[in-house]
């Protein structure tokens, strides 16, 4: 069964509707998930989550969490899952890495505080894209500020 619509963002009759479905027709209504993705493989799963929203994991249960990080490619490899926390008003971000796959490209059981330079140039190199000039200017256009300090437990 999904959960209750809280944003006002979305269409909620379909989220009421799926309800309607049944206990054992369960999902996950996330809050912004983009499948990141190279030339038409997919690369990695990010949930972004808006500052301001107090618990980042809220609605994130154990079983959406085991649902997301269980894609895979079409090689037949895990896809790195993060939850990436943002702060629109710098463009700063704090990620979290769910799965093992994700752990491997960012070696942390807690939030990794990042500029969006530093989560941009982690997205180039999950798609094993190697920097060049052009992308170097896009860059250094990118803000280089850190989020602000704060403390986030691990779910």
């Amino acid at each position: 069964m999904s959960s209750y619509e809280r944003s006002g963002w979305r269409d909620q009759k379909i989220s009421l509707r799926h309800r309607a479905w049944g206990f054992n027709c369960p999902a996950v209504d996330m809050d912004f998930l983009l499948l990141e993705f190279n030339h038409g493989a997919p690369v990695a799963v990010v949930d972004y989550k808006h500052c301001a929203k107090t618990d980042p994991l809220d609605g994130l249960h154990d079983s959406a969490i085991q649902a997301l990080s269980g894609l895979y490619d079409d090689r037949g490899e895990n896809l790195p899952f993060f939850v990436s926390r943002y702060w629109p008003d710098i463009w700063a971000f704090k990620v979290l890495p769910i799965n093992d796959a994700a752990k491997r490209w960012l070696p942390s059981d807690a939030w990794t505080a990042m500029t969006e330079q530093q989560w941009v140039i982690g997205l180039y190199k999950l798609r094993e894209h190697v920097l060049g000039i052009r992308d170097q200017k896009y860059i250094e256009r990118l803000n280089s500020v850190m989020p602000p300090d704060e403390d986030l437990e691990v779910a």
